[in-house]
């Protein structure tokens, strides 16, 4: 299943505040696992950017500073 929080932001900023808060809650519990598919330096945020264009990610792609 996929969710697209980003999509209720602009749409529903009531619902996107509440269900934001309502994740934040379940990732500090341990209750859910989000898929990280890479690590990428920030310096190589282009090479991310990249990734996500073309569908190559399996999962979310974290910039570490």
């Amino acid at each position: 299943m996929t969710y697209r929080i980003a999509k209720l932001r602009d749409r529903h900023p009531d619902w996107f505040r509440d269900d934001l808060l309502e994740l934040i809650r379940l990732l500090r519990e341990g209750s859910i696992h989000p898929v990280v598919a890479q690590r990428i330096p920030l310096a190589d945020a282009r090479r991310a950017h990249e990734l996500l264009e073309t569908a190559a990610a399996q999962g979310k792609l974290v910039l570490i500073p």
